[in-house]
């Protein structure tokens, strides 16, 4: 029930199709999976219940401190789960390596940047077999250029959005010329 509701969410935030796995869903919004969100809030929640229970004073320094210490932790456990997902594996494995640095970069998501890193249209398994135009550029070199800096970010922003305006471009040509061949077909059967 949890992870339908998780999926959904990330589905939606992310602009994402229907078709997305949740892990990939959570992956794109820089979310771990529920169980594991839960996990960090329960040891950040029992740190500070044993601080308070003994009469330590913490700040909230600290508890930013317990909560980065539990990323840390469930983040590594975090990447054997993602690797073993049963969809989304272009995704998934793209960013899985550095899940951290996209969670703490992440600004915006566009519809057409998920498209390129959920491997949709031109870039994924399809590239080839649809022979569309793109880049020869893997999808985790792209991620790990990404998640460098916030320029890094907006200039995977622009490209994404120039590849992916481009590609549309072209199929509505394609979809143009064919209908047009379509009608002269259909004028000389008659």
């Amino acid at each position: 029930m949890l992870q339908r509701s998780q999926r959904i969410i990330a589905i939606h935030v992310i602009r994402g199709y229907r078709t997305f796995s949740c892990e990939a869903a959570c992956v794109l919004f820089g979310f771990p999976p529920g169980d594991l969100e839960a996990e960090i809030l329960a040891t950040v929640f029992h740190k500070r219940a044993q601080y308070q229970h003994q009469g330590i004073n913490f700040s909230n320094s600290d508890e930013r401190r317990w909560k980065f210490e539990a990323e840390t932790l469930v983040f590594g456990k975090c990447k054997e789960p993602l690797a073993q997902s049963s969809a989304g594996h272009v995704t998934i494995e793209a960013i899985r390596t550095v899940f951290r640095e996209w969670i703490e970069c992440q600004i915006s998501l566009t519809f057409h940047l998920v498209q390129v890193l959920s491997g949709h249209c031109c870039f994924g398994r399809n590239f080839e077999r649809a022979k569309n135009p793109g880049p020869d550029l893997p999808l985790p070199v792209l991620v790990k250029f990404t998640v460098k800096s916030e320029r890094s970010w907006n200039s995977t922003l622009a490209f994404c959005e120039s590849v992916m305006r481009q590609k549309e471009r072209i199929k509505r040509n394609k979809d143009a010329l064919d209908l047009v061949r379509t009608d002269e077909e259909h004028m000389v059967s008659i």
